[in-house]
């Protein structure tokens, strides 16, 4: 018998070609897989940095105002206290406090505003 009469010739490409076709068809249904993922990820990020982004710059912003807060209470305490160890008698602790108590009230104002 030859090659020919067997049906060998018909049968060897055939199966090439259906090899060649069930790969290409896994390689696209992985990289279907694959993007889908991706596309999964991504808006799962979008969503996170949409809400977490404006947290993120208020917490920035909070941070801000409570370093600056220190700095201001920092500054309105050591002078208080430099005018308190200069004063030399009763009368001139209260003359050195008299101008610290209105910034000092201002700043606790200030304060109690921003935490409400």
């Amino acid at each position: 018998m030859t090659a020919n009469q067997d049906g060998t010739t018909f049968i060897i490409p055939f199966i090439g070609f259906l090899g060649v076709a069930v790969g290409a068809l896994l390689t696209a249904w992985l990289a279907a897989l694959r993007d889908k993922a991706r596309r999964r990820v991504e808006f799962r990020k979008q969503q996170l940095q949409e809400l977490y982004g404006p947290l993120l710059s208020l917490r920035k912003e909070i941070r801000a105002h409570s370093i600056l807060r220190v700095k201001l209470q920092n500054a309105i305490d050591q002078r208080h206290i430099s005018d308190m160890l200069t004063a030399d008698s009763a009368e001139g602790v209260e003359v050195a406090s008299e101008p610290h108590v209105t910034v000092i009230l201002k700043n606790i104002s200030d304060e109690k505003q921003t935490f409400e």
